[in-house]
């Protein structure tokens, strides 16, 4: 009897051993010379060039342009402001019509009490009808996305459009409402998917830098989808992305006055006095900022690879030394630091890593038939970076990074102080043990500064972005959070959002 014929040979097995051969070693020494302080000052120098050359550019193009009497990025800039401060106006005298209607309002239930007091209601009267419930269904999937043929020419043109970011998914799919905007900054409600079963609702803030749809990533990916499961009303302060006009944009405004105002606008949708405030990354510093200067009404505190102690940044305390790095220059010479060269410093803390160990894992799984969608849509998230607003940035390196002032509460917010130690609410914070973005040293201390008689750290086997939206998250991290704010949100809200 024939035993068949032999299977056919892997054509990867060759560039997978020799690439797991070299790789380990490789990406060590390439770790330990980017960690380095000549590589840091090798650095700095480009840098400073660079925007050097970029100041000189734009100077040339503002001389050109009031030559030939057409405006200028500045103009349009100021043309912008006028129509923020414009806006800014708006949602103030929609504070005050608010509060009038409130008060309208309450005189008027005094006087509807009054009139039924003295007449009885109509006979037969029938209720108002209810509300329709909301509807929404995500975007289908790309067409395309799953698994491939054989390898061949189409596969290799295949991975090539791929890498050139040609081919794209669906990201941050599930459906939701516009809150409240000012500016670029955008509130919203996330459509429920069960019928709520927690009073607290959950307001999620993420970071500056890239997009909020990672927690949101895919349908079967999506840790915002996970809280809509489990009951809970969320939230999702996006900040936008800066044009040209937001270069000015400073952390106290953004924590001082948008995500108060976004806290005051979730309270007037319905949800609730009391909330939780989610973090994660850079979001869940200023959660803490706010947090320290705003406590009322804060029923619970996640953060997530969360930096506090700034002189435990390891790789990054070396880069932003201010030997290496001026970021008022930076600052000034680019107005918003592009969201590229952001990336582009995140993925040098691991080049080998980063860049060929990402581009060897799509190869392999694209060249096995494996499907590609989860493996698109992350990598469309990474790329898909925003610009720093420049004085934000400026901010976050020399008053963090440079100076460390959040620990030694040399922070303030609108003038007012920012003390951690006012913390009292309930805080998770979670850490991931691979994160090389924010080690978990910078972390721990946190529990340290708060008075939070309830605080528990978690530390987890991820990194910084895996620990989210890895592959492992809705087994490991997932889960253990919404546990912890089942313990330490109300079970029956006092009204039921419906489904």
């Amino acid at each position: 009897m024939s035993a068949g014929p032999p299977p056919p040979e892997d054509p990867l097995r060759g560039m997978r051993e020799a690439y797991e051969q070299v790789f380990q070693g490789w990406s060590k020494a390439m770790e330990r010379v980017v960690a380095g302080d000549e590589f840091a000052a090798a650095s700095g120098e480009l840098l400073k060039r660079y925007v050097e050359m970029h100041e000189s550019l734009r100077t040339a193009s503002i001389g050109a342009a009031e030559s030939l009497h057409l405006p200028t990025a500045d103009d349009l800039a100021r043309l912008a402001e006028l129509v923020i401060n414009v806006e800014r106006k708006i949602d103030e005298v929609s504070d005050e019509a608010h509060a009038i209607a409130a008060r309208l309002a309450a005189i008027e239930t005094t006087l509807a009490t009054r009139r039924r007091s003295a007449t009885r209601p109509a006979a037969g009267a029938r209720p108002p009808p209810a509300d329709s419930p909301m509807n929404g269904s995500a975007d289908g999937e790309a067409p395309g996305t799953g698994p491939v043929g054989p390898p061949g020419p189409a596969v290799i043109e295949r991975g090539l459009r791929m890498l050139a970011g040609a081919v794209r998914v669906p990201t941050g799919t599930s459906p939701k409402d516009v809150v409240w905007t000012r500016n670029k900054t955008t509130l919203y409600r996330y459509r429920p998917v069960a019928p709520r079963a927690h009073a607290t609702p959950v307001l999620l803030v993420y970071a500056l830098i890239n997009k909020p749809y990672i927690l949101d990533l895919r349908p079967e990916n999506s840790f915002v989808g996970h809280l809509l499961r489990e009951g809970y009303d969320v939230f999702l302060l996006d900040w936008g992305t800066p044009g040209w006009e937001d270069r000015h944009t400073t952390l106290d405004e953004l924590v001082g006055e948008h995500l108060p105002k976004a806290v005051q606008r979730m309270r007037r949708a319905g949800a609730g006095d009391e909330y939780t405030l989610f973090g994660y990354c850079m979001g869940g510093t200023m959660a803490l900022m706010h947090a320290a200067v705003r406590p009322e009404g804060l029923r619970n505190l996640v953060v997530l690879t969360t930096p506090v102690d700034f002189s435990q940044a390891g790789v990054l305390s070396v880069w932003t030394d201010p030997r290496h790095l001026d970021a008022d220059l930076v600052a000034r010479a680019l107005g918003n630091v592009p969201g590229s060269l952001i990336d582009l410093g995140n993925k040098m803390l691991r080049p080998v890593t980063n860049v060929v160990g990402a581009q060897a894992t799509m190869w392999e799984r694209l060249l096995s038939g494996r499907d590609m969608t989860s493996w698109l849509a992350m990598n469309q998230w990474v790329n898909d970076g925003v610009p720093f607003a420049g004085a934000a940035f400026a901010q976050w390196i020399r008053h963090f990074y440079q100076e460390n002032r959040l620990v030694r509460g040399e922070i303030s917010i609108g003038g007012v102080p920012v003390d951690l130690s006012r913390i009292s609410a309930p805080l998770l914070a979670i850490g991931g043990t691979r994160d090389h973005i924010v080690p978990p040293a910078m972390i721990r201390p946190l529990l340290d500064l708060v008075s939070s008689a309830d605080r528990q750290y978690l530390e987890l086997p991820a990194g910084h972005v895996g620990l989210l939206a890895g592959t492992g998250a809705r087994e490991s991290l997932w889960p253990r959070v919404t546990a912890w704010l089942g313990e330490r949100s109300d079970e029956t809200p006092p009204q039921s959002r419906k489904v």
